[in-house]
């Protein structure tokens, strides 16, 4: 395989420079400043070879850096932070830079210590209309329809996140769960797990119930903030039919991203239908039987969302789907909470490898076509993921590591110590979950969605100091592990099977938004099979992507679908920021808009 290098636009100082821990700086401090404006400065810089310039000579004692490894673009250590990936496609939405720091002035909460104040300043709500558009004129508003994409939507409009890209909250006591700041300094310890009977999942609604997409960190993030703020003023500006309904409808759409998705589908399914209903009855649509949704999902949403669409009895409940970053061909990020666990800014055991375990979403990531491992001279070591001996063999959670081993004494033990520590601190090593949104993070969320939008009033304040879950038995760890794999295969396959072309008309446009500007892992190198369960994911391989989903996942639909497909628009973005890149959704929105016109 030949070796791929950076777009030319990214030098590789760039890339290699996000590899420290944006949470290890203090936002307060002026380095913050300085280190943003140098990376903002080496983005807008050009190399060398864009000026048809040979690199200058670099002096002898330089000790050149060594080769990359067969099919990689960056170094088997390289780490990308993507919540400072996040900050920097932020940053040239805020105030101009000039070469001068008293010029860089943001007026947002990240040099401010209110971007970590319990106090909820220097947070943005959920709530809040977007303060920059709401100043303008009407008429200078009406006047931006015309040649804005996003603002010709007409309708229900849908914006849903990713994985852990949904605000949770506890269900007796309205309090945040997913994700106060107070989780991050290890004041509260919220019980994200669910149980690994089926009633367990079915009844988590009765603990946990979810709200709204999160779509800023800290006010300075953009997650999708300034998308939210406009399709809600755009729905503010819309006429108003004789009933006082508005003719544009903006939703801000959550759910409850640790379940198994094919009960989130089945949910935003109903939620659609239910749109579509009330359509029909202000006689909008074809003969008055209502219009459907345009839909905006990020990451997993867009799984969320594709399922939807095949099991739709209806598919005109879709009007048009956009979907930004959507693993539609897994990610192997996702093997990095499911070994090591994920903790949220201080806090070591929020996400820790039992947690992850249990929650069902994690196992959609796996990649079908088993590739991940790969010995140094690029040999492919696939393994099966969808078998359940595999992760008894290769240990690719402590949870499930030697499960199916015969009986003996010492492996019980092994097990149990394996178990018990599954339940403690998370991190360390190399791959990371940063997929948040979305996020996979499989979305970006382990350092980009933990510090979100509002300190919500009324939180609990005292830690919580509830023991650990006693482990489950084999013989329920292997019962949830085989059913929970069985179920993202079919999960998956009915997606392929959905696919109806006697209804090919029926289906909307859909678009992809995506990137292929950073590094992204796509394998872990590791020595042979046996090594795999030994394996501490510090050595990477990295493919052209998002930085969280590989450009290869993301760039096409599964099986037929891509028949709907009417263009992909590529980013400037990273994964966790992509609906923060405006001119890349209004593209999207563009090309939608063009196909159901083509359509009539």
């Amino acid at each position: 395989m030949a070796t791929q290098t950076l777009p030319a636009s990214e030098p590789p100082s760039l890339a290699s420079s996000r590899r420290s821990s944006f949470f290890g700086v203090d936002p307060a401090s002026p380095s913050l400043l300085m280190k943003a404006k140098r990376r903002l400065s080496e983005h807008r810089r050009p190399s060398f070879a864009s000026l048809g310039l040979s690199s200058p000579t670099m002096p002898s004692f330089f000790k050149p850096e060594p080769p990359l490894p067969p099919g990689s673009i960056a170094h088997t250590s390289h780490r990308e932070n993507t919540a400072l990936h996040a900050l920097m496609d932020t940053l040239p939405t805020l105030p101009s830079l000039t070469p001068t720091l008293p010029s860089f002035n943001l007026n947002l909460s990240l040099p401010t210590p209110s971007f970590f104040c319990v106090s909820g300043t220097g947070y943005e709500s959920d709530s809040d209309e977007d303060s920059t558009t709401q100043t303008q004129p009407r008429h200078v508003l009406e006047k931006e329809v015309q040649g804005d994409p996003i603002k010709k939507i007409v309708g229900d409009v849908l914006l849903t996140g990713g994985y852990r890209g949904s605000i949770l909250h506890d269900a007796k006591t309205g309090n945040r769960v997913w994700i106060p700041l107070k989780v991050g300094f290890g004041i509260r310890r919220p019980d994200l797990a669910i149980g690994l009977d089926d009633e367990d999942e079915l009844r988590s609604r009765d603990t946990v119930v979810p709200s709204k997409m999160l779509t800023s960190v800290g006010g300075v993030i953009d997650l999708g903030k300034k998308l939210k703020d406009k399709l809600k003023y755009h729905q503010h500006l819309s006429p108003v039919d004789q009933n006082g309904v508005h003719t544009v409808r903006f939703t801000n759409y959550g759910y409850d991203w640790r379940r198994r998705l094919e009960l989130s589908s089945q949910e935003l399914v109903e939620k659609l239908e239910g749109l579509k209903k009330a359509s029909a009855m202000r006689g909008e649509g074809p003969n008055g039987e209502g219009e459907g949704t345009t839909v905006i999902a990020h990451s997993m949403g867009g799984l969320v969302t594709l399922h939807a669409l095949s099991q739709a009895r209806d598919p005109t409940i879709f009007k048009a789907i956009l979907f930004a970053g959507t693993p539609f061909h897994g990610c192997v990020n996702a093997l990095g909470p499911l070994k090591k666990g994920d903790g949220v800014l201080f806090n070591k055991d929020v996400c820790s490898p039992s947690v992850v375990f249990s929650m069902r979403s994690t196992f959609y990531f796996l990649p079908s076509t088993g590739k991940c491992f790969e010995t140094p001279d690029g040999t492919e070591l696939p393994i099966d993921f969808f078998d359940p001996q595999t992760w008894s063999d290769h240990n690719l959670s402590p949870v499930t590591g030697h499960l199916f081993d015969p009986d003996s004494k010492e492996k019980e033990r092994q097990r149990r110590e394996n178990r018990l520590e599954a339940q403690k601190a998370a991190g360390g090593g190399g791959l990371e979950p940063n997929l948040a949104n979305e996020g996979v993070g499989v979305d970006g969320s382990a350092i980009a969605s933990e510090v979100e939008e509002v300190v919500q009033e009324g939180e609990a304040t005292s830690k919580d100091e509830r023991e650990p879950v006693p482990a489950s038995s084999d013989k329920v760890i292997g019962a949830y592990l085989k059913k929970t794999l069985n179920r993202v295969e079919k999960f998956h396959q009915e997606i392929l099977d959905g696919y109806d072309p006697s209804k090919q008309h029926l289906y909307p446009p859909m678009c992809i938004l995506t990137s292929q500007r950073t590094p992204t892992v796509r394998g872990v190198m590791t020595t042979s099979y046996d090594s795999i369960k030994d394996e501490n994911y510090d050595h990477l391989l990295f493919g052209p992507g998002d930085g969280i989903v590989l450009y290869e996942s993301a760039k096409s639909l599964p099986g037929r679908w891509q028949n709907g497909l009417v263009g992909v628009e590529e980013s400037v973005h990273g994964h966790v920021s992509l609906l923060g890149d405006l001119d890349g959704v209004r593209r999207c929105m563009a090309r939608l808009h063009a196909a159901r016109e083509g359509r009539k």
